[in-house]
């Protein structure tokens, strides 16, 4: 019996470990202004900007936390599902942030990865494949949200595959001709670079279709 128990326990903590969130990163942050009627912006621990489009909140809410003698505090999680969520310490406030969001934890993950590698040319490559999987992951999640409003991408997502596809192979041709360690990271900064403007287009066009809209 008691072994029974211990087996359905097992299963039901492995179960619940699959449907998780995976959290890349959380940070407390204080709301500093709420534009109106679409942007909001906080202030991390160091004082850095956070801005982009809100979403999933009324602006009325927004405006009387702005209008609070007190400090409002909030909670900032990063995640593969859900993306960009803020959520109010001690009230009933969450909400997400889209678009071109300035300071995006993603990029502190990196500046916080290149911190801790120094100049390891390995480290640089680490640092920068984990970001590109962060910039798939945030490409996928803009065009379901273009999908969602509307928007028909099929065509637009086959071609950005294609495209992408084609840039990735004569990257790596280009930079297997040069020997020395540097050239894997320079190699992985390009295909980064391609991605991040690709991702920077798209968010352009959420913030005008959920930003506006609103």
């Amino acid at each position: 019996m008691k072994r029974s128990v211990i087996l359905f326990f097992s299963f039901v903590v492995l179960a619940n470990q699959a449907f998780a969130d995976e959290v890349f990163y959380s940070a407390k942050l204080v709301l500093s202004d709420v534009y109106d009627p679409r942007h909001i912006s906080f202030a991390y621990e160091n004082g850095e900007e956070l801005s982009g489009v809100h979403l999933d909140v009324e602006h009325s809410t927004l405006w009387k936390l702005e209008d609070s003698k007190d400090r409002e505090h909030f909670n900032l999680v990063y995640s593969k599902d859900r993306g960009l969520v803020l959520k109010h310490v001690s009230k009933p406030v969450e909400f997400r942030l889209v678009g071109q969001v300035t300071n995006h934890p993603m990029d502190r993950i990196l500046k916080d990865c290149y911190g801790e590698v120094g100049g390891s040319s390995m480290g640089i490559q680490r640092c920068l494949g984990e970001h590109d999987k962060l910039l798939d992951i945030e490409i996928d999640r803009a065009y379901k949200m273009l999908r969602d409003k509307g928007q028909d991408i099929t065509d637009l997502h086959a071609s950005w595959k294609e495209f992408s596809h084609q840039n990735y192979s004569y990257i790596r041709k280009f930079y297997s001709k040069f020997s020395g360690t540097k050239w894997i990271y320079r190699s992985m900064e390009d295909v980064v670079e391609i991605d991040s403007n690709h991702l920077n287009i798209l968010n352009g066009w959420i913030e005008n279709l959920y930003g506006y809209s609103q």
